[in-house]
């Protein structure tokens, strides 16, 4: 189980570090990224039954958060892919 849930993990950072080097490459700001994902994740959040256990927990905690702790929440997932070195 564990297992499943690290390439799960690492196939969803993939996934986020594709779409975030596509905006970085069509020249949006990083403040513009995180709001549009912070747009997209409460549409996510309210239409889309998560798949994954990581889903289960964010969407958890995104219904936890108030609005700041959203944003905050885009912004450290947008640093967590630009840290591990996966976007130019």
């Amino acid at each position: 189980m564990p297992e499943q849930l690290t390439e799960s993990f690492q196939q969803f950072e993939k996934e986020l570090a594709e779409k975030l080097e596509a905006a970085h490459n069509m020249g949006l700001s990083k403040e513009h990224i995180d709001n549009s994902a912070k747009r997209i994740a409460d549409w996510l959040m309210k239409e889309v039954q998560p798949r994954t256990p990581e889903q289960v927990l964010l969407k958890q905690m995104w219904q936890s958060a108030n609005d700041d702790e959203r944003h905050a929440m885009s912004s450290v997932l947008h640093k967590l892919v630009e840290h591990k070195g996966t976007m130019h």
